[in-house]
């Protein structure tokens, strides 16, 4: 599937397998035709961009890349680390710890901490004591999947 031309088709076949069609070559699409693939089928994916892997792939600068959506996966992503352990590609997986930003046309403000966002000057007073609940039950609810964002470092 390197170097794909827009409105491509792709055929992954097996012999006498079930033909399936899959529409779309983003990471749903691409997900499906490999649990297809595991399951016995024929699978052609059906992509009409000149890239398959949708959001999941990057603009080209020439001299740099540049993501197309900001890729994250959390240690709570159970169903994406299964996948990617079934893939085989694990190992390829380097965890780095994460901070959260803002901006807001005055300049870029970090919201990592409760700190930062007791600090952060973009919310009123009562706009922050509006939003603290909820910032404390997210809190909470990362800090039962290990306590920590991750990022997939290149």
């Amino acid at each position: 599937m390197s170097s794909p031309e827009a409105g491509k088709a792709y055929s992954l076949s097996r012999a006498g397998a079930l033909n399936v069609g899959v529409v779309g070559g983003g990471i749903t699409g691409l997900t499906a035709a490999f649990y297809l693939l595991k399951a016995g089928c024929r699978v052609t994916v059906l992509e009409d961009r000149p890239q398959v892997g949708g959001l999941a792939t990057h603009y080209d600068f020439g001299p740099f890349q540049w993501d197309k959506f900001y890729h994250c996966i959390l240690t709570s992503d159970r169903p994406l680390l299964q996948l990617i352990g079934e893939l085989g590609l694990t190992g390829e997986i380097r965890w780095t710890n994460t901070k959260v930003g803002f901006y807001d046309g005055a300049g870029f403000h970090s919201m990592s901490t409760v700190a930062d966002f007791v600090r952060f000057p973009g919310l009123s007073a009562w706009e922050k004591f509006r939003l603290a609940p909820r910032v404390f039950a997210a809190t909470r609810r990362l800090g039962r999947h290990h306590g920590r964002r991750q990022h997939l470092a290149r």
